[in-house]
């Protein structure tokens, strides 16, 4: 299946606590935003080789918000965690991030350092 979207997640927690999540969506909405098929580790596509065109940002934002909030009131559900684990593209991979500090954790848990 390709996909013309991702999602990054990165947390804040004191101790057990949940103290902060921040969302980061990115969508590929033109064809030319789709990196070569070498360059990627999953199959992609763009909203405008899915749809036939290029949507307005108003339609674009509002589909985003509509499908993001229709799931608010399920987090943590059985049918969420089942939907986000058949869709975790790095599920039990460790991956590295980096931005000023280094972190290294595995998708779908694991540790920060």
């Amino acid at each position: 299946m390709k996909d013309w979207r991702f999602t990054l997640l990165e947390s804040s927690w004191l101790g057990e606590m949940l103290q902060a999540v921040v969302i980061g969506i990115g969508v590929n909405v033109s064809r030319a935003a789709v990196p070569p098929p070498d360059q990627v580790l999953y199959p992609a596509t763009s909203l405008e080789e899915a749809l036939g065109e290029i949507p307005g940002r108003e339609m674009l934002l509002a589909g985003i918000r509509r499908e993001f909030f229709s799931w608010r009131d399920r987090l943590g559900s059985a049918r969420f965690m089942q939907v986000w684990d058949e869709r975790l593209a790095f599920k039990g991979v460790w991956v590295n991030v980096e931005a000023g500090e280094r972190a290294e954790n595995q998708a779908g848990g694991g540790t920060s350092g």
